[in-house]
Parts: C-alpha cells; sequence; structure tokens
C-alpha cells in the first residue's frame, strides 16, 4: 500500500486521477512495472468531472458508446442501460468505469487505486535540488511527497469560479457551482422548487436563466445525431476526411490545405459545407416548427417553465437575486454555471512565469514580454496567408479583463515547459474526447520522462509555442485567448503530430478508411 514516509522518493507524482492523470500513471508504470508512483486527488473517486463525486440524474454522456473507454479496455454499457441519440448514456456508467479501471490494473501486487491518495487537497508545489515537493492536507493531516517528474493532469475543470455577490449571507438557499451540483441536496430537497442558473447552462429543470449582458452566451443547442454512417457529431469530429476543412496549425502546409484555405475556389467550397452541415443541424433541431413554435419570435408560446433574462446581476436578497436595472428573480436555490478559474494556485508566481504558465502580464519581465511579441508578430503573417478568413474576425467581441491582463500558456505541444522536461501538464488545452487525450498524451509523457523524444532547440520550441498561441487566438479569439484552444476537427492533426513525434504508426488504416471512418478508441489499442 502507500506509504506515507516523507523521506521515500517516488518516481513519479500524478495530480489528479482523471482522464490523464490515470493514463500517464498507467502507461509509465507498463514501461516500469517496477516504479514508485503516487497518484493524488482531491476527491474521493477517479474520473475526475465524470467522477462519482460529480454525477448525477440527468447528467448524460455528449459523446458516443464507441468514442470512450481507455484502447485496453474498451468500454461497454449494460444491455438495458438506456440510450439516446443512439449511443448517449448516462454519466454514471462513466464514473463505474473509471472505478472498474484503477481497480483492474495491477502492477507488483498494486492497483491504480492502490497507489492513489483520494481526498487529498494539493496546498503547494516546490522543485528544490532537482525534486519535486508536493505539499498537502488530506483529513486535516499534513504531507509532504518528493519526486523526481511530476505530472500535472487537474484539467481546466478543476476550480470552480464563485463570482463575488453583495447580499450573499441574506440569500439562504444553496448557491451551487455547477461542478458541485451532483454533491448538493439541489434535486432531492422537495422545499426547492424554483432554481436560477447563473450562465449559459443547459439544465434541463424548472429555472430562470440569467445570462449576464457582459457575458457571453447562450449557447447553441443542436440534436447530435447526424445524417450518414456516422452515429453523431463527436464521430464525425474524427474523421480525416472533414477535419482537412477545418484550420489547424500542426502539421504541414499541403497542397489540399492550400486549395481549401487559401484559395477563392476552395474557400467557397468549404463556406458551402458549413452551411450545408448547418443546414442539416437546425432542420433536425426543428426550431421553428416543433409543437408549440409559431412564425416569428414575437409569436412564440413560451413554456412557463423556463425563463431566459439577459441582464447582470447587480446583488442577492432574501427573497433571491437583484438584477442591474432592479427588476428581480425569486428563487429556492441558484446554480453557478460561471465556468472555472486557474487550477495552477500551488505555484507562485515566479513558477508560472519558469514553467510558461498563465499569469499576469505585468508581473512579467519586460524583456520576456519583448521576446515573445517578437514572435507572436512574425507568426501571424504566415497564419494569416495560409488562412485569409482569420483576418476578418467578428466585431465587437467581449474579452473579461481577467483574461486579457495574463499571459498565453508556453508549454510545448501543450504539454511541457521549454525549459524543465520533468514536468508535464497533460490536461491542458480543452480537446474533444478527453479518453484519446489521456492515452496519447500519456504515451508521449512517458517518452519526455524517459529521454526518448527528439526535442527541438529551445528556440524551435518558442516558435512552434508562439505559432500555436497566435493561431488559437485567431481561429476562437475569446476561447482560444490563452492559447488552450484546439477545435475537435483539429484535434487530429494535433494528436498525430504527438504520435509522429513517438514514432507510433500501427493506429493507421488504409488510405481510402483513413479518410472516412471515425477513429474511434479501439484504433489506438496496442500502439506500436
Amino acid at each position: 500500500m502507500l506509504s506515507r514516509n516523507s523521506d521515500q522518493v517516488y518516481d513519479l507524482i500524478v495530480i489528479g486521477a482523471g482522464f490523464s492523470g490515470i493514463e500517464t500513471a498507467r502507461f509509465y508504470l507498463e514501461a516500469h512495472s517496477k516504479c514508485r508512483p503516487l497518484i493524488v486527488d482531491k476527491y474521493e473517486y477517479p474520473g475526475g468531472v465524470w467522477s462519482k463525486s460529480h454525477v448525477y440524474s440527468g447528467f448524460w454522456s455528449q459523446t458516443g458508446e464507441r468514442m470512450v473507454g481507455f484502447s485496453d479496455r474498451p468500454f461497454e454499457l449494460p444491455i438495458d442501460a438506456p440510450r439516446i441519440h443512439i449511443d448517449l448514456f448516462e454519466a454514471k456508467y462513466m464514473a463505474e468505469y473509471f472505478d472498474e479501471y484503477m481497480d483492474s490494473h495491477s502492477y507488483e501486487g498494486q492497483t491504480l487505486k492502490d497507489r492513489t491518495m483520494f481526498n487529498f487537497s494539493v496546498e503547494r508545489v516546490q522543485k528544490v535540488k532537482d525534486l519535486w515537493t508536493v505539499s498537502g492536507v488530506q483529513n486535516g493531516a499534513n504531507f509532504d511527497f518528493r519526486s523526481t517528474r511530476l505530472t500535472v493532469a487537474t484539467g481546466a475543470f478543476s476550480r470552480p469560479y464563485y463570482p463575488i455577490m453583495q447580499g450573499r449571507d441574506d440569500f439562504k438557499g444553496p448557491v451551487i457551482h455547477s461542478k458541485e451540483f451532483g454533491q448538493s441536496n439541489a434535486q432531492s430537497d422537495p422545499s426547492i422548487k424554483k432554481i436560477i442558473v447563473l450562465g449559459a447552462s443547459k439544465s434541463a429543470a424548472d429555472y430562470s436563466w440569467v445570462i449576464r449582458k457582459s457575458g457571453q452566451g447562450p449557447g447553441l443547442f443542436l440534436d447530435p445525431a447526424v445524417p450518414g454512417p456516422y452515429r453523431n457529431s463527436i464521430e464525425v469530429a474524427h474523421v480525416k476526411l472533414f477535419s482537412i476543412l477545418f484550420p489547424s496549425p500542426w502539421g504541414s502546409f499541403s497542397w489540399w490545405r492550400h486549395v481549401l484555405h487559401s484559395t477563392n475556389f476552395g474557400k467557397r467550397l468549404t463556406r458551402g459545407f458549413m452551411s450545408a452541415a448547418m443546414s442539416v443541424a437546425m432542420k433536425a433541431a426543428n426550431y421553428r416548427n416543433r409543437p408549440g413554435a409559431r412564425d416569428g419570435f414575437q409569436n412564440l408560446e413560451p413554456t412557463l417553465e423556463v425563463v431566459v433574462v439577459r441582464e447582470d446581476v447587480s446583488c442577492l436578497d432574501n427573497r433571491g437575486m437583484v438584477l442591474a436595472d432592479g427588476s428581480s428573480v425569486a428563487t429556492d436555490a441558484i446554480v453557478l454555471a460561471t465556468g472555472f478559474l486557474d487550477s495552477h494556485t500551488y505555484f507562485d508566481t515566479e513558477q508560472k512565469i519558469q514553467l510558461g504558465l498563465p499569469h499576469l502580464k505585468s508581473d512579467g519581465s519586460s524583456s520576456e514580454a519583448a521576446l515573445w511579441k517578437k514572435l507572436e508578430d512574425a507568426a501571424e503573417p504566415t497564419i494569416l496567408q495560409c488562412y485569409p478568413a482569420f483576418a476578418d474576425p467578428p466585431k465587437d467581441i467581449y474579452v473579461a479583463p481577467c483574461r486579457s491582463s495574463r499571459t498565453a500558456f508556453r508549454l510545448y505541444k501543450h504539454i511541457t515547459p521549454i525549459h524543465d522536461h520533468s514536468i508535464a501538464f497533460p490536461g491542458e488545452p480543452q480537446v474533444a474526447n478527453a479518453f484519446r487525450n489521456g492515452e496519447l498524451r500519456g504515451i508521449w509523457i512517458t517518452a519526455l520522462f524517459d529521454g526518448a523524444l527528439k526535442l527541438p532547440t529551445e528556440e524551435k520550441m518558442r516558435e512552434s509555442i508562439a505559432y500555436a498561441n497566435v493561431f488559437s487566438r485567431l481561429n476562437a479569439p475569446t476561447a482560444g485567448l490563452q492559447g488552450e484552444w484546439i477545435t475537435p476537427a483539429g484535434g487530429m492533426r494535433y494528436f498525430e503530430a504527438l504520435l509522429q513525434e513517438v514514432d507510433l504508426k500501427s493506429h493507421k488504416k488504409s488510405w481510402l478508411l483513413d479518410l472516412v471512418t471515425p477513429y474511434i478508441m479501439s484504433d489506438y489499442k496496442g500502439l506500436k
């Protein structure tokens, strides 16, 4: 079992027992079965967002059955499990899968779960004399663990953002962040009949939906089903033929990418495809012809269960929420769909600068800022030449000051710092299909820690990072501002770039199947 001896030096410490953390530990143990890794996680169960700590009734997967599960242990739904849209399923089955997965992988008599400290809150991370020290608390007791290697796999959804609202003490009902909804009694408490969801949430309960005027949303929520041989839209995003229609900073700018994105014919073809895809999705959503709909929004007969309000929040009172225009919305509980904050709070500012993590621009040196500006200024014309559509972004883009005042991630391949390859961040940035992300980055990180990667020079790494960050900003001016945005289709070429660096090719299919069939998790089994 786990040793809590502070004098012991682990071979690897993994912070976070979600997709990326589990697979990094698993692949490292596959390569070094006698090594001593330690996994720590804040919650009681593995799985991150999908753990038993977070699932609740009505929480469903948005990714189909054959796109989930790690390649070495297929995800299988019970025969009687309910499904919607062909193969979408309840999140509780994903939570069970993670639990069973950690129990089923044993090395030298210890399972992955045996090697994990749950309910462990990391408070500080330091590096002293080539050793990483992770300090934290479990059940009121303090611990310090040391290791030669560190993986921070907390991802983008680990630290909920609780906005400061005046009058919080006056409101007697619960205020729950969406991440903690599964741990609350909001669904079972009979006294809670009205709920305000602050933000562009997809909750289907009875609620009043308040979207800040100064914020973003609501999102466009469409049926995930698609016509043709693919089960849902997620599978389409994993088909190479469709991925070539989307810009990407990864891979060479080949002739067909030039034709599609830089020529008038190609741009018309791409726009035509996007327009057709949107028409199919809108037709499936059936917004105007569904029961209750009327010609024109002014004649709609809305349900009384849902009220959508677009206004900023002034304060809370004993009845509910007071809005900036003076109106109020009564409620029994408030659910915050307000997003997440920087999860790397256990690193101090100097460490964040050294590691290439986002930090206040004012905290960095002027020389470092000038260097990155020079690299980014050099990358932008090249990107705009390849993708001229980026030169005409949407107007009146709102960017929250907390984002515009911070630097972007500066990690090579979105994983490791330029100067220190004893640490990796596999949970950044956001990508489609977290199973694939965890598995393929776990392979890449194992090769990194073993010194098996032929990394470019620091100068070339800087250029690569600057190019990817500028591309992210131009491609998604709000979501990609900090270099953390990879589109679902763009993820295909990103992961191909990772596999190319570790020289793994066994997943590739014949040229036709490679183009038209989706890459599902079983395709990555036994990579070599």
